[in-house]
Formats: C-alpha cells, structure tokens, sequence
C-alpha cells in the first residue's frame, strides 16, 4: 500500500531459518532447493526483481558446480520468466566466496535466452559501494547477449540500451 519505485525481493540461504528448514546434508539438494525457492519468490509476484539470484553458491563454496545444478537453475528460470519478474545483476557477488558477480554468466546467458529482464545493483551496504562495478556489471550483460538493463520508476520497469547507460556512468569505462 505504500508508494515504492521498486519492491526487491530475495532468498536468502545464510539464514537460520532457511538453513534450518531447508538443509539436509547434501551441498547439492540445498543449491536445488534455493532455485526452486527463487522462482517461487517470483510466483508470488509481491516483487518488481529478485535479487543475487544464485548467492546461494556462496554457502557451500567448496561444492559450488553449475553444472551440477543447471538443469535446476533452468527449470526455475522457465517459471520465472513466466511471470515477468525481473532479476538482478548484483556485483557485490565480487567480494564473496564465490568471487563473481550473482549470477554467474551461464546463468545470465540462460536468462537472456527466456527474455528475463535485469536490474543491475551493488546490494551496497556501505555508501562508497554505491554503485560499484556498474560499468564491468554492463559489460558482462552485453558479454551474455543482454541489449538492454532495466530499472523501475513507480513500480513500472523502463529499460535502457545497454551502451546509453554506460554512458550514464561517472567514470565510464572506455
């Protein structure tokens, strides 16, 4: 009821309340399990975008294997492309465990294949990470096949080609 440009949504993995519901023992089930969860956070349609959405390989780093879960990721992106929800690029995946940004490029490249739209964010928990590696977080999408980023005014998304927005940056790399 409340009058937000952009209602973000995510899963988070690390939590307690998720670790405890969800974990088994089995690294693998539990990256199934977070997928599965993602596109339902989309099903609800409560989100304009959904954030880092692999952050889950970060819990278990020494088993993270996309490989091992594609066909999971892939199931779930079918649904949620199925909604029109949008998805993150979130650069802050670059400190983490896992150092990449959230999703990791096979994972973008499959999204672009369902016309999934994204949103590029920092997840910035800090003001000097504002904004951090926009222009390497523009360069990957174009890298993926994505032509466009998107953003949210009044809960309605606009999207932008993606060398205008390069333009847009500060300090824009060449």
């Amino acid at each position: 009821s409340a009058d937000f440009h952009y209602v973000i949504g995510s899963v988070h993995p690390h939590t307690a309340e998720y670790v405890g519901r969800f974990w088994r023992g089995d690294p693998w089930a539990f990256q199934r399990d977070y997928f599965d969860q993602l596109a339902a956070a989309a099903e609800t349609k409560l989100f304009d975008c959904i954030a880092h959405p692999d952050v889950v390989k970060n819990e278990v780093p020494e088993a993270w294997a996309p490989q091992r879960v594609m066909e999971d990721v892939c199931r779930a992106l079918d649904r949620i492309a199925a909604t029109g929800v949008a998805l993150e690029l979130n650069t802050s995946g670059a400190y983490k465990s896992v150092a990449e940004m959230n999703p990791f490029p096979e994972m973008l490249v499959e999204m672009r294949a369902r016309g999934i739209p994204v949103v590029v964010g920092s997840d910035a928990h800090e003001p000097e990470r504002v904004g951090d590696r926009f222009g390497e977080a523009l360069d990957l999408l174009a890298e993926c096949g994505y032509q466009y980023a998107s953003y949210f005014m009044d809960r309605t998304r606009h999207d932008v080609l993606i060398r205008e927005a390069r333009l847009s940056l500060l300090d824009p790399v060449p």
